[in-house]
């Protein structure tokens, strides 16, 4: 699976795709960013964006994917809601990131 991921991730790049989106979802999502994290060493050109479906506060115990989530958070480019009521980039990035 994680190298199936990352000869994907690698053959977009290569046929020049510099943006990827994430929903930052347990799982599949979180690993794909974590890819595309690891990839940004190698290719500066590109870059991870969040795109978060609403926020909502975390839960009061953290467990492993909410700290993956805000790992992976801190490293992305750009973090955007696509609710009507979206709070802006740095609200979002403050309110899931602590």
């Amino acid at each position: 699976y994680f190298m199936k991921l990352s000869h994907e991730i690698e053959m977009l790049i290569w046929m020049g795709y510099d943006t990827f989106l994430s929903g930052m979802a347990d799982g599949a999502d979180l690993d794909f960013a974590d890819m595309v994290i690891m990839y940004k060493r190698t290719y500066q050109e590109i870059s991870l964006e969040a795109v978060l479906p609403y926020p909502s506060k975390p839960a009061k115990r953290m467990t492993p994917y909410q700290t993956r989530r805000d790992s992976a958070l801190l490293k992305c480019d750009k973090i955007q809601g696509t609710s009507k009521n979206s709070i802006g980039e740095k609200a979002m990035r403050e309110f899931f990131v602590k």
